[in-house]
């Protein structure tokens, strides 16, 4: 079965910016065990090859299947469409063994409050006409990319639009300003200012203004955040089972 959050709901269209990849499961409380991507299907063509994890190799070997490694990743293992029925077989007796997940991605959508910045970002796309659809806002992109492929230079969270311009969301699940890098608030203004955002402002003339969303933010950048000279403004969010409690707790002169 296609696994669990592969593509996110956040990625995909048509908000999002769409994925390269699948990756196949026994069931969504396992880890991955082969992906079909782009290298699998030439030309996009019929697929003549996937990927097994690592985790298999001998296992594979031990029945005769050639499973090279990938040579840009050693993690995975090169394995022919036409010997993929045998190469689960000789790979479902590790599963219960090797192939539990473990980690956050299992607890995300679990729980009252949000585990990690993915679990806010989830719930935040798929709750939208109940959560930020009635300030006004509509969604234009989930993780739009600036600078493009080649020249990645960042990506906005969500990106949206209202009746005065664009909004650039930032998101973060404990938002702090003293983070040893990029506070947040400087990270928001750097995509708000972005030249690829000011050109496509500039195609309709509109305004470009930033919200800052978090579970928990501290007092040091919600000083920060009044104190800008950008148009910002910051909300503190609380779970809920079908929309987003937002709280404001910040907001610039200019916002």
């Amino acid at each position: 079965m296609i696994q669990r959050d592969h593509p996110r709901e956040s990625n995909r269209l048509p908000n999002g910016a769409g994925a390269d990849y699948l990756t196949f499961a026994p069931s969504e409380h396992h880890r991955w065990v082969f992906v079909l991507d782009m290298d699998s299907c030439p030309r996009r063509r019929a697929p003549t090859k996937v990927k097994f994890s690592k985790t298999y190799k001998h296992a594979l070997r031990r029945a005769g299947i050639a499973c090279p490694p990938e040579w840009r990743s050693p993690q995975e293992l090169i394995v022919a469409v036409e010997d993929l029925s045998m190469a689960l077989s000789a790979a479902a007796p590790l599963w219960d063994r090797l192939g539990h997940r473990q980690g956050k991605a299992m607890e995300r959508g679990l729980h009252d409050h949000f585990i990690d910045e993915e679990d806010l970002h989830a719930h935040i796309v798929q709750n939208w006409e109940r959560t930020l659809r009635c300030k006004g806002l509509e969604l234009i992109a989930s993780r739009f990319l600036l600078g493009g492929l080649a020249h990645r230079q960042g990506e906005i969270d969500i990106l949206a639009r209202d009746k005065a311009g664009l909004v650039v969301v930032e998101l973060k699940n404990r938002a702090v300003w003293n983070t040893g890098g990029e506070t947040p608030d400087r990270q928001l203004i750097r995509y708000m200012t972005h030249p690829d955002l000011l050109e496509l402002a500039s195609q309709k003339g509109d305004a470009i203004r930033g919200i800052l969303i978090a579970q928990e933010m501290d007092h040091k950048l919600r000083r920060a955040v009044r104190a800008s000279t950008h148009p910002i403004v910051a909300f503190e969010a609380t779970k809920a089972s079908e929309k987003l409690v937002l709280a404001e707790v910040a907001r610039s002169d200019s916002a």
